[in-house]
């Protein structure tokens, strides 16, 4: 799937019949190139920039259900936690294949309220999670400092 730099963006697509055209060489894009190739089919990816440029280049990287849980988004919320289970199969086959480490890492992730509002709405958040089975656990202030190495928590001005 690697292509010269006279084969890259700003040229002309390569001529040829297809099975897949694929639109972006974002980390959706080329996942979904490779898998098709892998099944056989024969795949042009197409980018007007560098692979990885776009939105991949500036993502945050985070693959934490629990953070995007919402009301309403039963369907969503089921299809981010099936894609969080198969991300570190996907990532070792990724690493196996090129040698190179794709910087994943196992970890849980902490949301900080900033106000009392904040945390009325990740009670409920909370209770939302829990209800659907995932592994979410509320920390209080003191609690949340003891796990972190280092923790500052500050307000911008005074009463706010």
């Amino acid at each position: 799937m690697r292509c010269s730099p006279e084969q890259r963006s700003g040229s002309a697509p390569p001529q040829g019949a297809y099975d897949l055209a694929v639109i972006g060489a974002g980390v959706i894009g080329l996942s979904c190139a490779w898998r098709a190739a892998q099944a056989g089919m024969s795949v042009v990816v197409l980018e007007r920039d560098e692979p990885g440029s776009g939105s991949s280049g500036v993502a945050a990287g985070m693959l934490a259900p629990v953070t995007e849980a919402d009301f309403g988004e039963d369907a969503l919320l089921a299809l981010n936690t099936e894609s969080r289970e198969m991300w570190p199969g996907f990532a070792a086959e990724l690493e196996e294949l090129t040698g190179l480490p794709t910087g994943y890492a196992d970890c849980g992730a902490l949301v900080v309220a900033a106000d009392r509002d904040d945390a009325e709405e990740l009670r409920r958040l909370h209770a939302l999670q829990r209800r659907v089975g995932l592994d979410s656990e509320w920390l209080g202030a003191r609690a949340a400092q003891a796990g972190m190495s280092v923790v500052v928590l500050e307000r911008d001005e005074p009463g706010s």
